[in-house]
Order: structure tokens, then C-alpha cells, then sequence
């Protein structure tokens, strides 16, 4: 009898992809996002972390596609994290949810300094 996952099994598993788990943040993680080398920037609350991806709040819509540097305060200092928007939703009448998948990913040391 084999032990390799079905077809089915496969299929499933590459549908459901973003499995990884997220933490969400304390209430009021702030953070800065960066946009181009202009000095331009948005304020927002990130409401969810993980190893790979961001979650905040803005109060504008940022377009899919758009790289950015995340700004956030860890328990070693400011961090910069490079990341790409790949979703922006409506959240309420005036705030956008973004969720941005970072260039690299977060070691365990850096995700716990940011939690």
C-alpha cells in the first residue's frame, strides 16, 4: 500500500497554500510603510505577522504589485522589512487592508522581537 498522498490529497494541499501561521499583533502595533526612494510614506497597524507576511491597516488603497519597506519597532530596534503588497481589500468606510508577502522570510528570532 503506498504512503504517498493522493491526488485528491495533492490537490487540496495546493489550493490551501497560505496554511502558515500568523500571529496577530498586540493592539496598536504601529508601523511605517515606505514607498520608493521618495521619502513618501503611510502610517498603519499591523494586525498580523509571520515568518513570510505581513498584515496592516492604511487608510488609502495601495496597488497589488507595489514594493514597499515595512518599518516596525522590535525589541532590538527598528527593523526593515522588504515586502510586496498582494492584496488590498476595503476594510471599513475608511481603512484599506494590505497583505504583504515579505522578500525574505523572518527568522525566529526576528518574529519573536516583533511579537
Amino acid at each position: 500500500m503506498s504512503r504517498l498522498p493522493s491526488e485528491e490529497t495533492q490537490q487540496v494541499a495546493r489550493a490551501n497554500q497560505r496554511t502558515m501561521v500568523r500571529y496577530r499583533c498586540a493592539p496598536a502595533t504601529s508601523g511605517k510603510l515606505h514607498f520608493g526612494g521618495d521619502g513618501e510614506y503611510e502610517l498603519a497597524w499591523i494586525v498580523n505577522l509571520s515568518r513570510h507576511g505581513i498584515g496592516a491597516t492604511v487608510t488609502r488603497p495601495v496597488p497589488v504589485g507595489t514594493f514597499l519597506i515595512v518599518q516596525m519597532r522590535g525589541t532590538q530596534g527598528i527593523m526593515e522589512l522588504p515586502a510586496q503588497v498582494i492584496h488590498s481589500t476595503r476594510h471599513s468606510s475608511s481603512d484599506w487592508l494590505l497583505g504583504c508577502e515579505m522578500a525574505r522570510p523572518l527568522s525566529d528570532e526576528e518574529l519573536e522581537s516583533l511579537l
